[in-house]
């Protein structure tokens, strides 16, 4: 398209018949930019950010290695989320125009109020390769507290399908609460099938994605994560690669069907959110999706990709990726920039078990009965032992008293005395040499005695 056609297109678009000067510059820029697009190869230009195919080899090899750690007798259950923008008005459909008689020069408008201009919902879409499981993955549309009336919410909850979870909140944007809350809906619908399928699911790198509690989340649910490269996701990921497009022109089609049956200007959130269930049944529960995995590149080890992503990627030949665990430097590849994500709870899973330490060590210790009585800390210096001995022997004579004053009894030629007070000194060569000599003094008295 030429950029005098361009130009002309925004006249017609903003209804008007000349266009400022700023607009058509703006126009001119982007036929500008369209034309000096980069050549082919590991770079790409479009989507005004470049990526390099790396990205892509990392998110492969990611899938080749959970791919392959797929317990024996059961197989790799492929699921994608991700969120797409649905406006309540679905306006700026192809079709017939009445023409008022009386100003047949006046181009026709719908008047619709901005606030419905501006009205979206966020619809969280799963979808999966067997189409036996598809309509029981769940399918979260976020409202804000405009949108969806807090008395409404009620009606609307039970006229909405089973799998289809409404969300009122204050703003319409998807966060981290409700990530979480998909994930555990998501663990429950295939829980029943656990035994032969092995959940796989791959997100975009949104930071809501990547939060610790998700990721703790997925893991305790025993679904792997897999993270589509950041700035890939138009070309790799089979929500946008597949399923969006024809789900938002199902969505007009059925909004505008809708429109002619009830005879209004335009929907309420009660009436249009019945296209939204329509549209999700006929396309996103209605096809197959293994093929988009498969051309996408997350399937029968790379032989299936499409022939748009080799031309962009510059792969002439066959698509050959490792099957071995990703380093540290592939994964980060998936990330976004000064993202902080922790790659060990990512392939967690995949790591051997940490051992167990027994009861005895570390902070365990505490954890033990103590024993009864009274707790005696150990002496530890000169000082904290004399002063021990001194209590012990203080002790020792108020328990016996009579034992320092009384002669012992005689048991034979024997004579029972009892044992002298320990002598210690301030040193431990003082306290040796009063040992001996207290030990030479016994010696003589005994041997002066005689037998």
């Amino acid at each position: 398209m030429c950029r005098g056609s361009w130009t002309n297109y925004g006249a017609h678009f903003l209804g008007v018949k000349t266009v400022p000067f700023f607009v058509a510059r703006c126009f001119n820029i982007l036929v500008t930019s369209i034309d000096q697009r980069p050549p082919k190869g590991a770079t790409f230009g479009c989507q005004c950010e470049c990526f390099s195919a790396r990205e892509a080899h990392a998110a492969w090899q990611w899938w080749n290695f959970c791919d392959g750690r797929v317990p024996h007798g059961k197989s790799a259950l492929r699921i994608n989320l991700d969120e797409t923008s649905v406006c309540i008005f679905q306006g700026d459909q192809k079709g017939n125009i009445f023409v008022s008689t009386k100003r047949p020069r006046q181009e026709p408008v719908q008047k619709v109020s901005q606030g419905k201009r501006r009205c979206c919902f966020t619809h969280i879409g799963v979808i999966c390769d067997r189409p036996d499981l598809q309509p029981l993955l769940p399918q979260v549309i976020i409202g804000s507290e405009w949108a969806f009336k807090a008395g409404d919410m009620g009606a609307l909850t039970v006229a909405s399908p089973p799998n289809v979870h409404l969300v009122r909140q204050k703003s319409a944007w998807n966060n981290v609460e409700v990530m979480r809350r998909v994930v555990r809906l998501l663990a429950e619908a295939v829980r029943p099938y656990t035994h032969e399928v092995q959940p796989i699911l791959f997100v975009d790198a949104s930071r809501i994605h990547l939060a610790d509690s998700v990721i703790a989340a997925c893991a305790s649910a025993k679904i792997w994560l897999i993270v589509i490269p950041a700035k890939t996701t138009w070309l790799l990921q089979p929500c946008d690669t597949h399923a969006f497009q024809a789900y938002k022109a199902c969505l007009k089609k059925c909004y505008q069907d809708a429109r002619i049956r009830s005879g209004a200007v335009d929907l309420d959130a009660a009436q249009f959110l019945p296209c939204v269930y329509q549209a999700i049944l006929q396309v996103l529960q209605g096809k197959v999706w293994s093929e988009a995995f498969d051309k996408d590149g997350f399937g029968q080890e790379q032989r299936e990709i499409s022939s748009f992503i080799k031309e962009m990627l510059d792969h002439n030949g066959a698509v050959h990726v490792s099957s071995v665990m990703p380093t540290q430097e592939q994964l980060r590849l998936c990330f976004p920039a000064r993202a902080k994500v922790s790659t060990t709870a990512l392939l967690r899973p995949f790591l051997p078990p940490r051992r167990v330490l027994p009861r005895s060590f570390g902070a365990r210790v505490a954890a033990r009965p103590a024993p009864p009585g009274p707790v005696v800390a150990e002496p530890r210096t000169r000082l904290q032992h004399r002063m021990a001995e001194e209590a012990k022997a203080k002790a020792a004579a108020k328990v016996l008293p009579a034992a320092k004053t009384a002669p012992g009894p005689l048991l034979g030629r024997i004579r029972l005395q009892t044992a002298p007070a320990p002598l210690l000194g301030r040193t431990r060569l003082q306290t040796a040499r009063l040992a001996l000599a207290a030990l030479e003094a016994n010696s003589g008295a005994s041997s002066s005695r005689g037998p």
